[in-house]
Parts: C-alpha cells; sequence; structure tokens
C-alpha cells in the first residue's frame, strides 16, 4: 500500500485473452482507491469482442442522437472486422491485430480510401474510449493508414450532364434512377438520404429549406421548375414524402432506404455503360458534378462550399483539387499536341 494506490502482483499464467481480475473490496476511511491490475490505468485488456460491442455501444448512442448513418458506419466496421478477424474474439486488440486487420482488408481488394474509412471508425471509437476513461494504448494506428487518397476524377461534365437527361428509357428503374440523379444535380448534389426525407412542407413561397442528416446544418435553396417536374411526375396521393424514396405504408423505413439505395445506384451502373464512362456512375457523382461544373462557371469558391453545406472551404478544395489536377493535365496535352507537327 503506498499512499491511497493498492497494488496486486498477479501471475501472467492466470491469464488468457478473455479472463478478466474482479476484485471487490471495502473501503474504510479512504474516500477512492486506484487498482493497477498489471494494464495502464487498471483497465482489462481490450479484446476483438471487447472493441467491436464498444463499437456497437458507441453506434447506439449515435443513433440516440439522431446520427443514424453515421451510426451505420461504426456497425459496418464492427461486422468487418468480424468477418475477417484474426482467431475468436478473444484475440487481443492491439497494434498487431489491426497490422493483420489492414492486410487482410488489402488481400480482399478493397481501396484504399476504403480501408481508410474502416480504419477511421475504428480509431474514431478509440478515442471515444479514452474520453470514457477507458485505456487503450495512443500508438494502435501508426502502421497503418488511415487517411482520404486522392481519388480519380468522379465528375461529369455539363454536356454528358444533358446527355444523362434526354435519354429515353423504357425501363422504370432505370428512369427513376436517373431521375433522382438529376433532383441531386439540381439541388446542388443533395444527398440520397436528404432526398428520401424531404416533405411538401419542406418547400414554402418558392424556397426549399432542409437539414442535412450528416450534420444537422439547415440549407435552403430557390425550389426550380426542374425540381418541381420531376416531383410532380412521381407524384402518388398519400405518400409521405416528397420523392418515391420510401414510400407509404413500409414498417421499417430504414430497410426500405437502403433497398432503394441499392436498386438506384445498380441501375445508374447501368447507365453509365450506356454512356460509355470510363467510372461507374453513382448518386455520388452528382454532387462531384454540381461542383465542378460550378468551378468551370468561375463561381467563387466561398460560394461553392455555401452551396455544398460544407463547413469549411478546406473541404470544398478536396472535392475540386482532383478536377483542378486534370484541367491541368488536359492543358498540357494541348500544348504538346502544338509542336508535334514540329518534332516530325
Amino acid at each position: 500500500m503506498k499512499g491511497n494506490i493498492l497494488t496486486f502482483e498477479v501471475p501472467r499464467s492466470y491469464f488468457s485473452h478473455s479472463d478478466s481480475l474482479v476484485l471487490q473490496l471495502h473501503l474504510t476511511d479512504i474516500k477512492s482507491a486506484a487498482i493497477a491490475t498489471g494494464g495502464a490505468h487498471g483497465d482489462t485488456p481490450w479484446t476483438v469482442g471487447r472493441m467491436m460491442a464498444w463499437m456497437e455501444h458507441v453506434a447506439d448512442e449515435k443513433e440516440r442522437q439522431g446520427h443514424v448513418r453515421t451510426a451505420e458506419t461504426y456497425r459496418s466496421t464492427a461486422r468487418r472486422m468480424k468477418k475477417v478477424r484474426h482467431g475468436d474474439a478473444g484475440a487481443l486488440f492491439d497494434d498487431s491485430w489491426i497490422a493483420d486487420f489492414d492486410s487482410q482488408l488489402h488481400r480482399d481488394g478493397l481501396s484504399l480510401n476504403t480501408i481508410g474509412f474502416y480504419m477511421k471508425r475504428l480509431r474514431a471509437a478509440c478515442n471515444q474510449a479514452h474520453e470514457a476513461g477507458l485505456y487503450l494504448p495512443n500508438v494502435l494506428f501508426d502502421a497503418v493508414y488511415t487517411g482520404n487518397a486522392q481519388t480519380a476524377k468522379r465528375a461529369l461534365d455539363a454536356v454528358t450532364i444533358s446527355r444523362l437527361a434526354r435519354m429515353e428509357l423504357k425501363k422504370p428503374m432505370q428512369r427513376l434512377a436517373r431521375d433522382l440523379f438529376l433532383f441531386s444535380f439540381y439541388t446542388r448534389g443533395m444527398s440520397f438520404v436528404d432526398m428520401a426525407y424531404l416533405r411538401r412542407s419542406d418547400i414554402q413561397q418558392g424556397i426549399l429549406v432542409y437539414r442535412r442528416h450528416k450534420t444537422g446544418q439547415r440549407l435552403s435553396m430557390a425550389w426550380l421548375p426542374e425540381m418541381e417536374k420531376i416531383v410532380v411526375w412521381y407524384h402518388e396521393d398519400g405518400q409521405p414524402y416528397l420523392l418515391p424514396i420510401i414510400k407509404r405504408g413500409v414498417e421499417d423505413e430504414q430497410r426500405a432506404f437502403k433497398t432503394m439505395q441499392y436498386r438506384v445506384n445498380y441501375a445508374l451502373k447501368s447507365l453509365g455503360r450506356i454512356l460509355e464512362l470510363p467510372r461507374p456512375l453513382t448518386m455520388y457523382v452528382a454532387r462531384h458534378s454540381w461542383a465542378s461544373i460550378a468551378q468551370a462557371s468561375h463561381v467563387p469558391l466561398p460560394v461553392i462550399s455555401a452551396a455544398l453545406g460544407h463547413t469549411s472551404e478546406r473541404t470544398t478544395r478536396i472535392y475540386l483539387e482532383a478536377i483542378a489536377a486534370h484541367r491541368v493535365d488536359e492543358a498540357n496535352e494541348k500544348v504538346i499536341e502544338q509542336i508535334k507537327g514540329e518534332l516530325l
């Protein structure tokens, strides 16, 4: 006993990964006590199972706060951990396990950004454990990638958007997917989840006002004829929402949303193949395309940032850097093209 700290030394052989030491103390005349069980800060070892349970707990808290999509990112990371974990749930959650997890994700063929997504969620969960007073080493992620790699150019130019809008489509799902893509583009890249929950009451005196599910930020914009045309085309009496993403009478709105999101992106990919696009067409491309065309039209960066609902211009610059690099490459090709004749 030293001061108010009572230390017990227990042989390492007494423990397995899944074991923990439980002490019941009756203290008198001591207001507080700290117990060290061989690990720093008196915490039991973190196992993979414990981390997955913690991530589910964090997801529950996020959902309770109304951050449904953020909660799903924690749950999807926990599912991925369960799918590729090494050994059972009792394996130690340490830098060695994380390195193995990272290697497995690479072997599964995931992109660098997808791997970074999972690692960032894991790191965020660890940070929240720290904030809750639970001990985890602060060097767990030193050897793995947790950033954002520059992605290939996703944006479509104005000509391609026009071609998409003029396509004569006989398949109802393809037409719906195309129209929802255009609606997102017309609304400055509105996300699919925000589109899903729009109501007629969100439009007042020609102004659409809504809150982003991702950030809670309030955005407003003029309600244009192009938007109204799409809404009128798909209008059905008694529908709870403006667009036919979550329809009347469904019991599980979240499941209905995910199902429609999958179907829409699947249909968009088929349209991308018809247009012979170099990369898959998804709903997210509408947002990048709006930003790209706005930049090409010399819209100032602060205006683009505000239109996209970004909280900082730094985020907008990340969107536009790849676009700018692409244009520099095109300019370089044009310059070289002019001297080719002189070299022949």
